[in-house]
């Protein structure tokens, strides 16, 4: 650089001096420009790849979709026959059901009859019975009506009327005891005499018995009102012989009965099993029915399900095929930058230590000694073995086509010199002094900065107070007029004598601290 600076003085008289504060700039925006630009470069191959890969994605949905579709139709065709198989074997066993029902509902009602009469027959012979227990019943509460006294006046008989002997042998009879007055004293004389008639197993009695009864039965005095006017006792136990007599009679009839009763319950029980048997062979079959039936909507359920997803699928397939078509063009364009990206990612860091040492070094340089500086520096990155592109431009590293489109659009002159110094007052850290004689930089800035640009002179007295107000709301300075020498306080801005305390920025301008905002320039 030293050569570069007697050289520079020799052949245009102006002088260019370098600094140790100069290296600190060509560092600083290194370290800049690197963390930016390589972020950018990597978020922007990011987008790209992205983007290649839905592509590359969309060509695999294609694929996977058209070997799914392919597939879909003979599986729609299965369900579409395991439908009609089971569609008609559900007709066959519906109906098969049918029958079973209407025979098991006529065994049930034919049961439900035959129920209905054996329950019928055997409440009336129930009957039969009932309607003489109450006159046996109202004899043995008599008996329990008799105390000792009764029985005491009884046998003390010697020669008893002739009512009072027939009403006990009529009860020695029952007893299956002697028919004799001697008999009845004993039994009389016995403590639990009523008690025995009162227990006696009115069924176990045979029928001799009552044979023996009835020549006494028919006997024409026989009737306990004839009886009471001799004996109470005896009338009341001779209530209690004609109620058994006549419990026989009415047994004699209902015991037949009662037995087919029990045969034709027996019957039923057969009956109600075999009918029960035949309910659970309905309920199978029916259960049968059900989960046939389950089969077949579910059958219809998965076939209207794949249709669906046929549907679907063939139009994302028409969806999917699309964007390979009318992307194909872009596919090679996007992997044709990915490559570049990745060439100039290799070469990245030698391609900005070049450009932040022409932001830094070049600025004030004729475009010859520019591109003399800049092969010198190449061949010096190449003798350390810095990757480097092989045709470093600074406008290609740093700028991109469109950028450089609008700042023509917005009055930068044509041309790479023109374009240059644009980066370099774009990218550098610190703020530029334009020697302007043409006003072509001043018209570019006015129009890139728009409304946001004030414009201000070293001859207006309140020039430092405006640009501490841009300090604070982040606003665009561009100060002309500058003299030789500069005022304190606006040398510590343009040095950015920045610091930060609590999070916010300040910078000291003479003795007061103003607030700095980081969208100042």
């Amino acid at each position: 650089m030293e050569d570069l600076s007697t050289k520079y003085f020799q052949e245009t008289g102006w002088h260019y001096f370098i600094t140790p504060s100069s290296f600190l700039q060509f560092m600083e925006t290194f370290v800049h420009i690197l963390r930016s630009r390589e972020e950018e470069m990597q978020m922007k191959r990011d987008h790209f790849h992205m983007g290649l890969s839905k592509i590359l994605e969309a060509s695999r949905v294609v694929t996977d979709l058209q070997k799914e579709l392919s597939s879909v139709g003979p599986q729609i065709e299965q369900k579409t026959k395991e439908k009609e198989i089971i569609k008609e074997k559900l007709k066959k066993d519906s109906q098969t059901v049918m029958k079973v029902q209407i025979l098991v509902k006529r065994d049930e009602e034919t049961m439900a009859e035959e129920i209905r009469i054996v329950e019928d027959y055997a409440q009336r012979t129930a009957n039969e019975l009932k309607n003489v227990m109450p006159a046996l019943d109202q004899a043995i509460l008599a008996l329990n009506a008799l105390g000792e006294a009764d029985v005491t006046e009884l046998r003390a008989y010697t020669q008893p009327p002739f009512l009072i002997l027939t009403v006990m042998k009529a009860v020695c009879i029952l007893l299956q005891r002697n028919a004799n007055w001697t008999t009845v004293k004993l039994l009389l004389a016995e403590t639990d005499f009523i008690k025995k008639l009162i227990n006696l197993d009115k069924d176990s009695i045979p029928d001799q018995v009552f044979i023996k009864l009835k020549k006494i039965l028919t006997l024409p005095d026989f009737k306990p009102h004839k009886i009471a006017p001799v004996s109470i006792a005896c009338c009341y136990m001779s209530q209690w012989v004609i109620a058994l007599n006549n419990y026989h009679e009415v047994q004699k009839m209902v015991g037949p009965k009662q037995i087919e009763i029990a045969e034709a319950q027996n019957i039923l029980k057969i009956s109600r099993e075999r009918l029960a048997e035949k309910q659970r062979g309905l309920q199978l079959i029916e259960d049968h029915l059900v989960l046939l039936q389950a089969t077949y909507e579910n059958i219809i359920a998965e076939k209207q399900q794949l249709v669906n997803w046929r549907k679907v699928a063939t139009r994302r397939l028409q969806c999917a095929s699309i964007l390979p078509t009318v992307l194909e063009e872009e596919k090679a364009r996007w992997q044709e930058t990915i490559d570049q990206l990745d060439s100039k990612l290799e070469s990245v860091w030698g391609d900005l230590l070049l450009s932040a040492a022409c932001i830094v070094y070049t600025g004030v340089l004729t475009p010859a000694f520019r591109q003399l500086i800049v092969k010198k520096w190449e061949a010096l990155c190449v003798e350390n073995n810095i990757a480097l592109s092989s045709n470093f431009s600074l406008i290609e590293v740093m700028a991109q086509k469109y950028e450089i489109y609008r700042w023509h659009n917005q009055g930068l002159p044509l041309g790479w010199y023109s374009t240059e110094n644009a980066i370099m007052i774009k990218n550098s850290q610190q703020w530029p002094l334009l020697i302007d004689p043409h006003k072509q930089a001043y018209n570019w800035i006015r129009r890139m900065e728009g409304y946001k640009l004030q414009e201000l002179s070293v001859e207006d007295s309140s020039y430092t107070k405006k640009i501490e107000n841009a300090m604070k709301m982040g606003g665009s300075v561009l100060l002309q007029n500058l003299p030789e020498t500069l005022a304190p306080g606006l040398e510590a801005i343009l040095k950015k004598e920045i610091y930060q305390r609590r999070r916010q920025y300040f910078i000291k301008i003479g003795n007061s601290e103003v607030e700095y905002n980081s969208n100042f320039r």
